[in-house]
């Protein structure tokens, strides 16, 4: 099986959110499965970089976003998204990858809602919360609610 993963951010920055990706993509080479690892622009690092090599795992890197509107409220959040989503499609149409795995933020959820649809591709989000308790109603269009605080919720896209 091949799993793209579409991350936040990743080695060889340090948080804990770097080591438990890198904790997932052993376990699931341990598994046989090959992974690929997408970077969201929130990596940062150089426009130039597109592949970077951290201990012998290949990241897929996607440039930070930079213009006269990514200061403004909002729109280098969109920005970020639109850069995702093309990058996301474009390893997509490169590896073939048979699951999309995206790790939150929602910022990296939503590029990947309109890339999934697009290719056809199943996928799953990864979703944290850290709400005080459930939270009524459904969750975009796939009739989920948000439950209980620091709960792991996979939502398929697709």
């Amino acid at each position: 099986m091949r799993i793209l993963h579409v991350l936040d951010h990743s080695a060889p920055l340090h948080s804990g959110y770097a080591f438990r990706t890198l904790a997932i993509l052993r376990e699931s080479q341990g598994l046989g499965w090959e992974t690929i690892q997408l970077t969201s622009p929130k990596q940062g690092g150089s426009t130039e970089v597109r592949e970077e090599t951290v201990d012998g795992w290949l990241f897929h890197r996607t440039p930070p976003v930079r213009g006269l509107v990514t200061d403004l409220p909002g729109f280098g959040e969109v920005e970020l998204m639109g850069e995702l989503a093309h990058r996301i499609e474009t390893l997509v149409r490169r590896y073939h990858p048979h699951v999309l795995h995206v790790h939150s933020p929602v910022l990296n959820a939503l590029p990947a809602l309109r890339v999934g649809p697009r290719t056809g591709l199943y996928g799953e989000i990864a979703v944290n919360t850290h709400l005080p308790g459930p939270v009524p109603g459904p969750v975009g269009s796939f009739g989920l609610s948000f439950g209980d605080a620091t709960a792991t919720r996979f939502f398929r896209i697709g």
